[in-house]
């Protein structure tokens, strides 16, 4: 057992948390309060050259790490602050637009009274001038009743006139549709008629050539049958 060399009492046993020594266990004074002596002898031995390089690696990260947060809170408290003044702004702002709000209702609604009376004045105006345009449209629709009736009068006299003109154009132009329609006929007839003769006359010439050809044939039939029978003597004579 060691004991501490000042207060002659056991120590006790830590383990280093600091640089290069950590992870190492050590011997301290068990002393509380600011009578504590502190470090008394090491229990572990030195690291490995290795292994002391990647503890500094670490804690040079460690530290690094800490000091990214403590910028990064840092620009976040001044971000904070400027948003809390520009908060602060805008309330003001808010606060100034609200009494040019009310102002505005305020004069809004005197307008409004304004115009209702306005408005009241400019209703009975229209009243009375409604009532006088009643008044003329009775006399203009007496005006246009008259208006129809001699315009219903002058269009009958036009519509009677116009049906006349049209009955007469009717009969002329179904005189000479029929006249169209007998002219085509006897167009049509006298095509029929020209390719009758036609087909007429090439029928009988189609029959005059195959008369001449049958003629032909009868008369060389003939002259085969003669042939033939006097062959037919010459072979009886010799066989007799």
């Amino acid at each position: 057992m060691v004991f501490c060399q000042k207060h002659g009492k056991a120590t006790e046993r830590f383990v280093a948390f600091e640089g290069t020594n950590t992870g190492r266990r050590f011997l301290a004074c068990a002393e509380q309060g600011a009578d504590n002596c502190g470090f008394v002898e090491w229990v572990d031995p030195y690291w490995p050259i290795p292994m002391q390089n990647a503890l500094l690696k670490l804690w040079q990260m460690y530290e690094d790490d800490k000091a990214y947060r403590r910028s990064d809170n840092l620009n976040s408290a001044l971000t904070i602050q400027t948003l809390t003044c520009e908060k602060k702004s805008l309330e003001d702002k808010f606060q100034e637009l609200a009494k040019h709000v009310d102002t505005l209702f305020q004069a809004q609604e005197t307008r409004t009274k304004e115009h209702l009376y306005v408005v009241s004045e400019y209703k009975k105006e229209f009243e009375e001038q409604k009532a006088e345009i009643a008044r003329k449209e009775g006399e203009n629709q007496k005006l246009n009743e008259r208006y129809v009736i001699l315009q219903n009068l002058s269009r009958a006299q036009g519509k009677m006139i116009k049906n006349l003109k049209c009955n007469h154009l009717k009969e002329k132009e179904r005189l000479i549709e029929e006249r169209r329609k007998m002219q085509l006929q006897i167009s049509q007839l006298q095509e029929v008629l020209a390719n009758s003769e036609a087909k007429i006359s090439d029928e009988v010439t189609k029959l005059k050539n195959e008369l001449t050809c049958m003629t032909l044939s009868n008369e060389k039939l003939i002259e085969e049958v003669a042939s033939s029978s006097s062959w037919n003597q010459l072979l009886n004579e010799k066989m007799k």
